[in-house]
C-alpha cells in the first residue's frame, strides 16, 4: 500500500501537483492541506480504493481533478464541496457501485456538469456501462449487503489495526486455521465477513 502523505513548502509554489502513474492506494488525512494555490491535481492511473471526505478541503482554488483509472467504488457526499473553482474532473475508469450513496455525485453532476471523461457505473447490472451524470436520481437504489458493501467502501480501513494473527482486506477478517482458542479481540468495527 501506499499513502501520500503531506506536501511540504517545495509544492506550494507550484499551481500543478501530477502524481500520476504510481502505486497510490489512499491520500492521507492532511495530504493538500494549505494548498490553496493549487490549480491542477492529477491522480490519475493510480490505486486509489478510499477518498475521505475531507481530502480535498484546502484546494478551494482548484480547476482540474484527475482521479481516472483508480479503484473507486463509491465517494462520500461532500467530498467535493469545497472545490469552488473546479472546473474540469475525470472520474472515468474507476469500478462505481452505482446505488443510493452515489445518488449524490448523479446530481452533483446533473448541476455541475464538469465530468469530460464519461465516468460510467459497474455494477449493479441494471446500470452497467451507464455515465453517471446521466442516470436519473431514482435509479440510484440500495438492496441488502450490495448496500452495506457500498456504504462500507467509501470509509477509509488502512489506519485501523488488524487483530493478531488475522488477515484484513477491505471488510473481512480472516483469522482461519490459526488454531486459536478465542475469538480475537480489536475486531474491526467495519468487519462484515469474519
Amino acid at each position: 500500500m501506499s499513502l501520500v502523505y503531506s506536501f511540504t513548502e517545495p509544492i506550494l509554489v507550484s499551481d500543478c501537483s501530477d502524481l500520476s502513474n504510481n502505486q497510490i492506494s489512499e491520500l492521507a488525512p492532511d495530504a493538500f492541506q494549505g494548498l490553496r494555490s493549487l490549480n491542477s491535481l492529477l491522480l490519475n492511473a493510480n490505486k486509489i480504493n478510499c477518498l475521505r471526505v475531507d481530502a480535498f478541503q484546502d484546494l478551494h482554488n482548484l480547476n482540474l481533478l484527475s482521479l481516472y483509472d483508480n479503484k473507486l467504488q463509491t465517494v462520500a457526499k461532500g467530498t467535493f464541496s469545497a472545490l469552488r473553482a473546479i472546473q474540469t474532473m475525470h472520474l472515468a475508469q474507476n469500478p462505481f457501485i452505482c446505488d443510493c450513496h452515489l445518488k449524490w455525485l448523479a446530481d452533483y453532476l446533473h448541476t455541475n456538469p464538469i465530468e469530460t471523461s464519461g465516468a460510467r457505473c459497474t455494477s449493479p447490472r441494471r446500470l452497467a456501462n451507464k455515465r453517471i451524470g446521466q442516470i436519473k436520481s431514482k435509479k440510484f437504489r440500495c438492496s441488502g449487503t450490495e448496500d452495506y458493501r457500498s456504504k462500507l467502501s467509501g470509509d477509509c480501513f488502512a489506519d485501523l489495526a488488524c487483530p493478531e494473527k488475522c488477515r484484513c482486506e477491505g471488510t473481512t477478517v480472516d483469522c482461519s486455521n490459526q488454531k486459536l482458542n478465542k475469538i480475537p479481540d480489536h475486531i474491526p468495527q467495519y468487519t462484515a465477513e469474519l
